[in-house]
């Protein structure tokens, strides 16, 4: 088992943001030693956590996120097409705001 410092350092997440993810629900320590307090994680926990950078990254929430532990396949390639497609609309109202901005300079 890895104690929480070891886990932030393996998985590019900080210790503040495992204990917020901890109280959502969203990756949840294996054990918590009830005398230190400490959080162990396992090892395979690694891919929950590197998802959730993922999709972050990706611009998804933590409440989206902790909603595709859940999902299929199948549900999970869904969501990733309305997130593509809400992205693209967002990417075309910032370039039309910037072609405005343009407009204005000249």
């Amino acid at each position: 088992m890895l104690r929480i410092g070891e886990f932030s350092a393996l998985s590019g997440i900080s210790i503040h943001m495992l204990r917020h993810y901890d109280k959502l629900g969203l990756l949840v320590p294996v054990s918590i030693d009830p005398i230190s307090g400490y959080r162990y994680y396992e090892k395979e926990q690694l891919v929950m956590a590197n998802k959730i950078v993922t999709m972050k990254s990706m611009g998804f929430g933590l409440e989206e996120i902790k909603r595709t532990v859940l999902m299929s396949s199948k549900e999970l390639n869904q969501l990733f097409l309305q997130k593509l497609d809400s992205k693209q609309k967002e990417l075309n109202e910032i370039q039309n705001q910037i072609n405005k901005i343009e407009e204005s300079i000249k």
